[in-house]
């Protein structure tokens, strides 16, 4: 693995708000000069990644803060300042192809759609619906709105934040919207159940036919935390303390309070306020919905312990309280997975330095609570990465949060959005000092990327149809070794907070599947 902060002319001197991989390779940018710029990602022969610039896309008249292909990749969606929301679709045939920029500078794609009758303020980020049928988007005016990409009007407004939206999720498997806002809150929307003596069935239709079907099911904001309750496996003396430029909130622990035995426990608040320094909180499911990555975590063990930053991982289905949470030295502001799974590793190799403490450090708790892990029924490995301000850290979430490697040194301003290429070669992030940083994979340095036959029928229906390619033979073997912006990283971090039994996915037929759910 190589990782390299691209020195070149992104977007000017601006800042770069977004980016986006298309299925072939291609990468989108969005910044603070209004434009969309096309670049090839690839690999030097030292295995270094480098980008070169294919054709920018003109058509917003002010700041674009997200780019999102849709998976099938046939549109591009764009939203910016001003409540601007585009719809690109490549050209007419005869016209340039994708990305090219010929003698004229007519870009392959154009704005074919501006979507309006909606947002009339800054729109921060974007989802698309996994059959591309529909867009949700989050804006400044503490909305969500759910699109019909193809009447290009919108079908659903929810409004039940107080404060600016600076992220969405659609769920892979069409059962869930979220929403991440600046009122400490994440909102989880799930279809209506269906009527009397019918099933559900979330992949029998396309989203945008369940478009008004969405209702608030459950607020994720606080979580209720015995006094004293995980003492014994509170965060070791040396993990970072909170930054008190960026996280003031020392004094959060003693304004909870503590409870006497027999009293509630007292609520300890799950996220950042809106002091926190960034427009977005960009969160992530996992490719096949098992689980749900949010940042802006904050996280205490125990009523007036030490608080860090951290990202929650949340099981799906199972809201009470999170099943992970992943510690920071500065606030997480973003969160992907990685589209393609992975072979597990066996059970020995995921015993190394860092990773989850075995439950037998926790505090003991009734039988009826013990904590089931996804990865304990999922017979593939799954990475995701997390952006705090200033780094970036791998991780293996189906492994109980196993960290893999952290990628820092990358940008002296916070960064803004983390994009996959479909193949899983490269990680790209972007940043507010106007430059992009770009993580090259050898073949292998992930796992082994299973083959869509070597994965369970109801998790290959949920992926895109080229969401498990062969990783391109390279001649560059052994994997090179890691830059100095790129270290394994032995984390310390707080142990998995603990959570009912859950579903790993739907279609699950394991004992704690959760009712209602069956293969699309």
């Amino acid at each position: 693995m190589k990782a390299k902060t691209l020195q070149i002319v992104w977007h000017g001197k601006e800042p770069v708000y977004s980016l986006d991989f298309h299925p072939s390779g291609i990468l989108a940018t969005g910044g603070a000069d209004k434009d969309i710029k096309l670049w090839q990602v690839h690999q030097l022969e030292d295995g270094s990644p480098a980008a070169t610039h294919m054709s920018s896309l003109s058509g917003h008249a002010k700041t674009v803060n997200c780019v999102r292909f849709s998976p099938n990749g046939s549109v591009l969606a764009s939203a910016g300042d001003g409540g601007e929301l585009l719809l690109w679709r490549p050209a007419a045939s005869g016209a340039a192809a994708f990305g090219a920029e010929p003698g004229s500078s007519e870009p392959g794609w154009r704005a074919t759609t501006s979507l309006r009758g909606g947002h009339s303020d800054d729109v921060f980020d974007l989802a698309w619906a996994p059959d591309a049928s529909a867009l949700l988007s989050g804006s400044i005016e503490n909305i969500c709105i759910l699109w019909d990409v193809d009447a290009g009007k919108s079908r659903l407004r929810l409004d039940n934040h107080s404060h600016f939206v600076q992220g969405v999720a659609w769920d892979p498997a069409r059962q869930f919207l979220v929403s991440q806002s600046a009122d400490r809150s994440c909102r989880v929307y799930g279809l209506k159940p269906p009527a009397a003596g019918k099933r559900a069935r979330p992949g029998a239709a396309p989203c945008i036919a369940t478009a008004r079907n969405f209702v608030c099911q459950t607020v994720l904001k606080k979580r209720g935390v015995p006094p004293g309750a995980a003492r014994a496996t509170s965060a070791p003396q040396d993990a970072a303390a909170p930054d008190p430029d960026t996280n003031p909130i020392s004094e959060f622990g003693a304004r909870a309070g503590s409870a006497e035995h027999g009293k509630p426990a007292p609520l300890l608040q799950l996220f950042h306020d809106e002091g926190l320094n960034s427009f977005f909180r960009r969160l992530a499911w996992s490719p096949e919905g098992s689980l749900l990555a949010v940042p802006a975590g904050l996280f205490q063990a125990r009523a007036g312990g030490p608080v860090q930053n951290a990202a929650y991982l949340y099981a799906r289905g199972q809201w009470a309280a999170p099943w992970l949470a992943l510690p920071a030295h500065k606030p997480v502001v973003a969160a992907r997975f990685c589209p393609v799974l992975f072979a597990a590793e066996p059970p020995a190799a995921q015993d190394a330095p860092g990773a989850a403490a075995p439950a037998s450090t926790a505090p003991a708790a009734p039988a009826s609570s013990a904590p089931t892990a996804p990865g304990r029924c999922l017979s593939y490995r799954m990475v995701l990465a997390v952006a705090t301000m200033d780094s970036i850290v791998l991780y293996d979430a189906a492994a109980g949060g196993a960290p893999l490697a952290l990628l820092g040194a990358l940008h002296p301003e916070p960064i803004t959005d983390l994009a996959w290429s479909r193949d899983g070669r490269f990680l790209a992030a972007s940043s507010y000092d106007g430059y992009c940083s770009v993580a090259a994979f050898e073949p292998g340095e992930l796992g082994r990327p299973l083959a869509p036959e070597e994965l369970p029928a109801h998790v290959a229906a949920l992926l895109p149809p080229d969401a498990q390619p062969a990783p391109a033979p390279s001649a560059r073997s052994p994997a090179k070794a890691a830059s100095p912006a790129v270290a394994k990283a032995g984390l310390s971090r707080p142990p998995p907070m603990r959570a009912p039994p859950i579903p790993c996915h739907p279609g699950c037929d394991s004992s704690n599947q959760r009712p209602g759910y069956e293969a699309a």
